[in-house]
């Protein structure tokens, strides 16, 4: 198989080195049985930067650390600036915890090989466990699980996609104002809600990628508060912006279930 000579591959790390992510190693492996080498862009939003050297497989063409943890947003925004000033047209964008099965380059490759003009985005099946959580109905900003997941081609009315895994034509993420920064949750679902002016269709890649969700907030610890607080942060702020409740009314109902469910009303934030 040729190499992905026009395609960026971007993984996003957070406290974890480089070589315990399950995004890179199944990257690397599924490329050196392709016997290929691909060009990628590694975000790092650890507080401390990591020694990251390229191999046969992975060539590490940008190491950008971030201490401040701004988030995915700002990490495929970036790659799409420096995708698009470099003249490739594709970045595959992924955090840390995405498995790809056997054979996912050769789909990848195959639905980059058919593009035309009109795709601007290609996107895979994730799942968590046994349910798949993207593509999902998103319906009064809350996203719900497909009964059936299409075959080929989705329209994007009431449609979403989590970000990893998928590949966006990087002129085209810049066009439509990227990823928005002020978001550290939601940000995927926020930029399928803002695109369907600009596009009515995602074509499906052919293969099912294992993903582990990273908004979890069952286990009562620090990092659960923690992170409860960024959702409501983030649920603020996708309310202001579309002038809607939902958000904000669904966050708050999490935390009420996770108050009966443990009895702690530490879980209101």
């Amino acid at each position: 198989m040729s190499e992905f000579e026009n395609t960026l591959f971007v993984i996003v790390l957070y406290k974890r080195k480089i070589e315990d992510s399950q995004t890179y190693n199944s990257l690397v492996a599924e490329a050196r049985k392709e016997d290929c080498t691909l060009n990628a862009y590694i975000h790092d939003n650890s507080p401390e930067p990591q020694n990251i050297n390229s191999n046969e497989s992975l060539n590490i063409l940008v190491y950008d650390h971030d201490s401040s943890n701004s988030g995915v947003s700002r990490a495929y925004n970036n790659a799409a600036k420096y995708a698009k000033s470099n003249k490739i047209d594709w970045i595959v964008i992924f955090d840390q915890d995405t498995t790809l099965p056997p054979g996912a380059l050769v789909e990848y490759k195959k639905s980059l090989d058919n593009s035309t003009a009109e795709d601007k985005i290609f996107a895979p099946i994730l799942k968590d466990g046994d349910k798949v959580v993207s593509p999902c109905r998103y319906i009064l900003h809350r996203g719900f699980h497909l009964n059936n997941v299409p075959s080929e081609t989705v329209r994007l009315k009431d449609i979403s996609f989590l970000n990893s895994g998928l590949v966006v034509n990087a002129e085209f993420l810049i066009h439509v104002g990227g990823f928005d920064e002020e978001l550290f949750y939601y940000s995927d679902h926020d930029f399928f809600y803002r695109i369907p002016k600009f596009l009515d269709k995602v074509t499906l890649i052919d293969i099912c990628l294992e993903h582990s969700l990273s908004s979890g907030v069952n286990e009562k610890s620090a990092a659960t508060i923690n992170r409860l607080k960024m959702l409501k942060l983030a649920s603020a702020r996708m309310s202001k912006k579309y002038g809607s409740l939902f958000p904000l009314m669904w966050f708050y109902f999490r935390c009420a279930k996770l108050v009966v469910l443990n009895r702690d009303i530490s879980y209101l934030v």
